[in-house]
């Protein structure tokens, strides 16, 4: 087997994804004493940003991160390509108590990387303004396509309800974010989006596909680590690990705080996540209308919290 240096060619490759914008694969036997390494594919536009991480952002704070190996970029096509290590199979749960508590500390580790984190995008309320706005611009017209369900045309109603809601009453929670410390988010931390590794005698988490990541609140991803797939949480989320991981950088943090931040962060979440599906309400998928719902449900209830006006009565098919 030739080798360069102290890694080793690959013994094989993995195809893993492919998306419209990229794919994965991982390589086994390469990498330092034949771990596994990663190798990503990424459009240039959100691969940057996912380098910048890596190289400018995580390499310089004391956290827990996965290991980056490079990157190269394409000739030819507006894509470069990640080499990462390998986070292993292993899913982050919500439903786990050891891993919400693990996710939020390591959350608030992050706190105090705004300085680290200035060249990226803008992760604040204002991004998310933006595609509340574009939500208003395409409700209406989508609910007349005769393509949409029944069915998706009634969800469609509710989430343009909330959303007006919302727009109504977006300045107070502007101000509500203002005084809140940015930091790197990640905005995607589903758990697609986040591992954990175990081994004899430890347990880390692993966050990756930075691609829209930015500086902005903690906000999305304090409410992502915590959102089950149906339903409010049931549980306690482990923010008392993320207060205790903040310390004295953020001095007027509380439990009440947090738990409304990560509200917002739902809220946020949704409005980004809807904005960029509502084409997919055109396919055929039983799953489609699902998701909608969990969508349409998760606005309402991130809208229960005393930066708002009174939540609209709404009913909703779960």
């Amino acid at each position: 087997m030739k080798s360069r240096g102290d890694w080793l060619l690959p013994t094989e490759v993995l195809h893993l994804k492919s998306k419209r914008d990229g794919s994965v694969y991982r390589l086994i036997g390469t990498g330092r004493e034949s771990s596994g390494v990663i190798a990503k594919r990424a459009h240039c536009e959100k691969g940057a940003i996912e380098r910048a991480v890596y190289e400018e952002v995580l390499a310089i704070m004391s956290v827990n991160a996965i290991g980056y190996f490079g990157s190269v970029d394409e000739d030819d096509e507006p894509y470069l390509w990640l080499f990462l290590e390998d986070a292993g199979d292993r899913r982050y749960s919500p439903a786990s108590p050891e891993d919400r508590v693990l996710g939020a500390h390591w959350l608030g580790s992050l706190l105090g990387a705004s300085e680290a984190a200035r060249r990226l995008p803008d992760r604040g309320p204002a991004f998310y303004h933006r595609h509340l706005k574009s939500l208003l611009t395409k409700l209406p017209t989508i609910q007349g396509r005769s393509s949409i369900s029944t069915d998706g045309i009634e969800i469609l109603r509710s989430i343009e309800t909330l959303c007006r809601h919302v727009d109504k009453h977006w300045d107070a929670l502007a101000d509500f974010c203002e005084p809140i410390p940015r930091t790197l988010v990640h905005g995607d931390c589903l758990p697609k989006n986040v591992h954990v590794r175990e081994t004899a005698d430890s347990r880390e988490i692993a966050f990756f596909d930075w691609g829209g990541a930015g500086l902005g609140l903690a906000a999305t991803d304090l409410g992502l680590l915590a959102l089950p797939k149906q339903g409010p949480p049931g549980f306690d989320p482990g923010y008392e690990a993320y207060l205790e991981a903040v310390g004295d950088r953020w001095d007027s943090a509380d439990i009440a705080l947090i738990e409304q931040l990560a509200q917002i962060g739902q809220l946020f979440w949704v409005l980004k996540v809807v904005d960029k599906s509502l084409p997919d309400l055109y396919k055929p998928l039983p799953h489609v209308l699902d998701n909608f719902r969990l969508y349409a449900a998760t606005l309402m209830r991130s809208m229960d919290m005393p930066a708002w006006a009174p939540t609209p009565a709404l009913q909703f098919r779960h």
